[in-house]
């Protein structure tokens, strides 16, 4: 990426990413051709290997045999994940990845669909010769592996979402220089719901947080804030109050829409922190 970060392991490498998407301006075709050139040098010869036995196989076992080593050779990247069935029904001939690092740490979904989605479904289809769908799943930063499945076109995804995610800082990054122009988005575009950013719902987290009032007792549960309390805490409006949706988060957290953060919020919560 003509870019090296002063930052060290992982960090480094969200870094890197974020850099060639936001400085560099990288197309996403340029970051899906970068990120599959760089699969394609660290396997080497393996792919070679791979491609002459796997899609040789019964789909069932290149499928289980693939998934099995899986959570070894990706555990680094993208955290712990273990076999799952796949999207078509077949049990052990799959993985899950419980917690996606990559996903809730840049909370893009650019970022996640043209440097990691795409690019491996490419990789696998490409110099594999094993197709090989990733399912990401924006709000629970869960994401799926179904091998021996072909990956269904990004524009007719219903699970995709169609926009940015709410509160996306990348997003916001990439617009900030000339707000007159016309907004640049990641171009990963699907036909589902718009959702917000998991790294927009953190921010909102220690910002409520960092904001209760600090006469409350630590031994005092959250849940018996006042609504007033609860308003000056989320900064959501009504909050949870007329929202039955499941808040997997703290009472004074509320769900969407209060995580569209804008800008100039983002740089209040962070001075309040």
């Amino acid at each position: 990426v003509s870019y090296a970060s002063s930052k060290s392991g992982y960090d480094g490498l969200i870094d890197e990413a974020k850099h060639f998407m936001l400085t560099t301006k990288a197309t996403p075709q340029q970051q899906q051709q970068m990120v599959v050139d760089v699969l394609k040098t660290i396997a080497g010869p393996f792919a070679g290997f791979y491609k002459a036995i796997m899609p040789n196989l019964p789909t069932p076992v290149a499928s289980f045999l693939t998934a099995l080593f899986t959570p070894t050779i990706f555990g680094f990247l993208v955290g712990p994940s273990a076999l799952n069935t796949t999207k078509d029904g077949r049990h052990f001939q799959g993985v899950k990845v419980e917690r996606c690092r990559f996903l809730a740490e840049t909370g893009c979904k650019g970022l996640c669909v043209n440097m990691c989605k795409i690019p491996t479904q490419r990789f696998f289809e490409e110099e594999m010769g094993f197709p090989m769908e990733m399912r990401p799943n924006f709000e629970t930063c869960e994401c799926t592996l179904s091998y021996g499945v072909a990956p269904v076109p990004l524009e007719l995804d219903e699970e995709m979402p169609k926009a940015c995610l709410s509160g996306c800082q990348n997003m916001l990054e990439l617009n900030k220089a000339d707000p007159s122009l016309p907004p640049i988005l990641c171009d990963a575009k699907g036909k589902g719901k718009s959702i917000e950013s998991p790294a927009a719902a953190s921010m909102q987290y220690m910002y409520a947080f960092a904001s209760m009032p600090t006469s409350t007792s630590t031994s005092t549960s959250t849940s018996t804030l006042t609504d007033s309390e609860f308003d000056s805490t989320s900064n959501g409006g009504d909050g949870n109050k007329n929202n039955n949706q499941q808040n997997p988060y703290p009472p004074f957290v509320p769900v969407a829409p209060a995580f569209e953060i804008e800008e100039a919020a983002c740089q209040s919560m962070l001075k309040g922190l």
